[in-house]
This record gives structure tokens, sequence and C-alpha cells, in this order.
């Protein structure tokens, strides 16, 4: 049962195919998402597109592929956030970032996580989507050089 707030929500936020396509043990059809686990896909979906990978839209994406050989230090988290949100504020018009957090990963000293705190426009609900960053620095330094 959904009460009237949650239907609001599905609203403002949407409502699609989860991505990969998975199927409902309930329903026995394509499974869906809406509200926050929706915005959250689009994110995760904006930041694993490169630049130029979509023929029909060539412009979609983010730029943090870029950054994929560089090394995992601070002004490499300056360029995350600055490339992550200009991403988000180019293609996700349903949320107002407050706040983008680069965390070096204590288990992995190449991996960044990029925590980005949002608010959904119209409905003031919070969400918080951590992206796991993998920098390849670690390719290069066994080439020598």
């Amino acid at each position: 049962m959904t009460n009237s707030n949650d239907s609001i929500v599905v609203d403002i936020t949407g409502k699609g195919c989860r991505f990969p396509n998975i199927f409902s043990k309930k329903t026995g059809g394509v499974a869906v998402r809406s509200g926050i686990e929706k915005v959250n896909q689009s994110i995760a979906d904006i930041l694993n597109t490169r630049i130029g990978e979509r023929v029909l839209q060539p412009n979609y994406g983010s730029r943090i592929h870029e950054l994929i050989f560089d090394i995992n230090d601070e002004a490499m988290h300056d360029l995350l956030r600055m490339r992550v949100m200009e991403a988000i504020e180019n293609w996700e018009p349903r949320i107002v970032v407050e706040n983008i957090k680069v965390i070096m990963n204590d288990d992995n000293i190449h991996q960044a996580d990029i925590e980005i705190s949002y608010v959904v426009k119209r409905s003031n609900l919070r969400g918080i989507y951590v992206y796991p960053f993998v920098s390849e620095a670690s390719e290069l330094e066994g080439l020598g050089g």
C-alpha cells in the first residue's frame, strides 16, 4: 500500500525500468525504480557514460573518465568534484547538488569514493549517492620511467 507522499515523490522523480533490466519476482514483469532510487540510477548512468559515447546524444555523460590515470590525490579530487558537478548540472534537472565530497577509500589506495548530497527539487527530499571512482595510475607505476 502506498501513501500520498510516495505518489508525490514518484510524480516528481519519475518511474522507470531498472538498469540493468531485471524481472520482478512479485509481478513477473520488468522491475521498476522510482523516487531516490531512480535519481541515484540516473546519477550513476551520467557518471558511467563517457562524453561522445552516445551516438544520438554526443554531449551526454561526464568527463571523469579522463582522470582515470591520474594519481589519487587532492588535485585529482578537486577535478573530480568539478566534473561531477558539471555533469549533474547538465543532465539531472530534478535535483540540486548540495555537496560533493571525495573521500580516499581505506581499503584501496587507488579508489576515491565520490559522495554526492542532493535535494530533489519541488519536494525537498534529500538523497546521497556514493560513486566509487577507481584510478588506474597503479598500472603506470610498473612501467618504469
